[in-house]
């Protein structure tokens, strides 16, 4: 039987979960970032070395309207402060532009609470640069062309028929993936996709009686 002669008369309609470990955020932002050196600029417009990252970690805020804590561990290289080492907590919210199918880093927050540290303005004012400018960007995922792309190739797989077990094929198409919801919880983000289409499972063999 080819898919031809398929009714696509019942609709497929679920919600499925993926979930993204913090430490799969955690090590591309070590990828990104380790080794990476602070700069800050004079009136002048020239830029001197100010602190460099040695470490980044990730896990979920235990405080309300935020979801993510980024530790960053620092290196200074002043005159003044040299290779002394600054732990710094900043705690993120994150957005979901369901329209655009984007999750972003929408605002965040140096956690000051006890950090003596704070009192050096400068060293505040490079780490909210750093903060604006390279690792907003970095937690910036746009999922829209990644989900094109997926559904793309599964609608390939799923045209010839995916082999769902021994002597079980399915076969069907995909018209929509989409992210639903965004959820932050204790190990990992959880992003659930809904998806739409059809599909049929074909029986190509019978199990033999034992």
């Amino acid at each position: 039987m080819s898919k031809d002669n398929f009714s696509p008369d019942e609709n497929i309609s679920l919600i499925l979960p993926i979930i993204v470990g913090y430490t799969t955020l955690e090590d591309h932002l070590k990828t990104k970032f380790i080794g990476e050196v602070l700069k800050k600029e004079s009136s002048s417009g020239k830029s001197s070395n100010y602190a460099k990252i040695l470490d980044i970690s990730l896990s979920k805020s235990d405080v309300s309207n935020y979801e993510l804590n980024i530790n960053l561990k620092i290196q200074t290289l002043t005159l003044l402060y040299r290779n002394k080492e600054i732990n710094i907590s900043i705690l993120a919210s994150l957005l979901f532009d369901s329209e655009n199918q984007r999750i972003s880093i929408d605002e965040y927050k140096i956690d000051s609470q006890g950090k003596h540290w704070l009192a050096d303005q400068l060293l505040e004012s490079v780490v909210n640069n750093f903060l604006y400018n390279k690792l907003r960007s970095n937690m910036q995922v746009d999922l829209a062309p990644i989900l094109e792309e997926q559904l793309e190739n599964l609608n390939q797989k799923l045209e010839k028929g995916m082999e769902a077990a021994e002597g079980l094929k399915m076969v069907g198409s995909l018209q929509n993936l989409s992210i639903y919801d965004l959820q932050a919880r204790e190990t990992a983000l959880w992003i659930f996709i809904a998806i739409k289409g059809w599909g049929v499972v074909e029986v190509e063999k019978l199990p033999s009686n034992s």
